[in-house]
């Protein structure tokens, strides 16, 4: 069998977890029945999923296998490495000489100093000689802090030189270990009835490489001219060990590894009971926080009727980048565009005082990509600065939806919320009257206009009833209990507005506020 003849790899599609690779390979094929090996193979590479057929040529494919194999690299010429690490350890030896030696010499002149002390202590003190003494003392701290002074960088430098030493030691032992690795080949078997060249396609599919999209949605303009700029791109990662240079990349929203069944279906038993005695006697109020799926359509008009998906067992997407692509087997993320769309935006600031007293910008929008937008991390921008970072559900194509591009400091809100409580005389009836007031500010020079929205609450019980008494200029949705208003300020202006609900309940009933 002939020596292995190198791949390239010319397409890939990746899967949520794996990659189906694409490679070719010109071999020369034997007159008769023989077998050539293909080289740069991952070895991860799943056997069953392998594909081999002939591109051009007159041989014809009769079989193909993966083999694997453990390869050692031949050792490295280490007689360098051996000759550095000897001269390391020889400076190491003679930097520890020149730290003894300098050491002494501290000791020494430390002795001499305390010995000076001694004799000085000895010696009558006599008139005009206090220069000598002064002079001498000099002369010998400066002796002394030299010396010093080069017991602390021999110390430094022999510390220096041991690590060298360490590293040179580290790089010996490295190459002379020898670390095998696991290589895989295909085996492709020929038929020929000439010595001839031909071009190998071989399609396999290998784990250890995977896509995410990513978004980034940037406001641009205002009023009218208010507009949308949408890049989606593809963040792949893959360690598989091969090197894909130059390949037409495909991102794929399949998956091949899945098993289509049915779900297992289950009995949903029913059980009635009486009630008890304290379950009759009161009925006991839950406030529950409700959201509904409709939010995001408001603002705009599908043009499908059906949006299709893929967890609704709608056709698998794919994307592809502008053209061929660098993925190298580092593990590190690789961002390729993949989708980049203008779309008009009708932008308006909301506030909802009982969450935040700050008003948002809301875009409303309608996908008009060829393809839906897939659910993934977002980054969001106004012009030329960063918003924040926030996600974006599976919207279809044709769909509208909404979504927030940060707050809008100049326009404020204030609430200021007062109750009364009151019990009817006999028959018990429990009132309660609620009067929220809002003051709206503008805190710009120029006029502003926002929606502001508000809400009541809602009743599901006969037990206890929602009267909206007072809500002048406010729109009620009677199914939501949402009140919505919309308000105009000219510069530095503000506006108050208010209204009023009253809950009633039977005797009975326990509100839970």
């Amino acid at each position: 069998m002939s020596e292995p003849q190198q791949s390239r790899a010319t397409r890939v599609t990746l899967y949520e977890d794996r990659a189906e690779v694409t490679r070719r390979a010109r071999v020369r094929a034997g007159a008769g029945q023989g077998w050539v090996q293909i080289a740069g193979i991952t070895p991860y590479i799943d056997d069953r999923s392998l594909q081999t057929k002939v591109i051009t040529g007159t041989a014809e494919l009769l079989t193909a296998r993966v083999r694997r194999r453990m390869v050692t690299p031949e050792s490295a010429d280490t007689q360098p490495l051996q000759e550095a690490c000897d001269s390391a350890s020889q400076d190491v030896t003679t930097s520890a000489r020149d730290v003894e030696r300098t050491s002494s010499a501290a000791r020494r002149l430390e002795n001499l100093q305390e010995g000076w002390f001694e004799a000085l202590s000895a010696v009558p003190t006599l008139a005009g000689q206090e220069d000598v003494w002064w002079q001498t003392w000099r002369r010998l701290r400066q002796s002394q802090e030299d010396a010093l002074r080069a017991r602390v960088e021999g110390h430094i430098n022999h510390d220096r030189l041991i690590a060298q030493r360490d590293l040179a030691k580290r790089r010996l032992q490295d190459a002379l270990v020898q670390n095998p690795r696991c290589e895989s080949i295909i085996e492709v078997q020929l038929s020929s009835d000439t010595d001839t060249e031909v071009e190998l396609e071989l399609v396999y599919r290998t784990p250890c490489a995977l896509w995410r999209p990513e978004h980034l949605a940037r406001l641009v303009g205002s009023g009218d001219d208010a507009r949308v700029e949408w890049t989606t791109w593809a963040t792949a990662w893959q360690i598989t060990g091969e090197d894909w240079d130059g390949v037409e990349v495909v991102f794929s929203t399949a998956r091949p590894a899945s098993i289509a069944s049915a779900p297992l279906l289950e009995d949903d038993v029913v059980i009635s009971r009486r009630k008890s005695r304290e379950e009759r006697r009161q009925v006991v109020v839950e406030v529950r926080e409700q959201s509904f799926e409709h939010a995001r359509s408001d603002g705009g008009a599908a043009e499908l009727d059906l949006m299709p998906g893929v967890d609704d067992g709608g056709e698998p997407i794919m994307l592809r980048g502008s053209g061929p692509v660098a993925l190298p087997s580092s593990g590190e993320p690789t961002r390729v565009e993949v989708l980049k769309i203008d779309m008009r935006a009708a932008v308006e600031p909301i506030v909802m005082p009982e969450k935040s007293p700050v008003a948002h910008l809301k875009a409303s929008l309608t996908w008009s990509g060829q393809v839906p937008l897939l659910a993934g991390p977002l980054r969001v921008a106004r012009e030329a600065g960063m918003v924040g970072r926030s996600s974006v559900d599976f919207v279809g194509a044709g769909e509208p939806f909404v979504m927030g591009f940060g707050p809008d400091d100049a326009l404020r809100v204030r609430r200021v919320q007062t109750e009364k409580r009151d019990t009817v005389p006999v028959i018990g009836t429990q009132k309660l009257a609620r009067h929220v007031t809002l003051y709206v500010s503008n805190l710009s020079d120029e006029p502003r206009s926002l929606n502001v929205i508000e809400r009541i609450p809602v009743s599901e019980i006969d037990a206890v009833e929602i009267d909206l008494t007072e809500a002048r200029g406010w729109t009620l949705n009677d199914r939501h209990g949402l009140l919505t208003r919309q308000v105009t300020l000219g510069g530095n202006q503000g506006h108050e507005a208010s209204f009023r609900y009253e809950i009633t309940a039977s005797p009975k009933v326990v509100l839970p506020f």
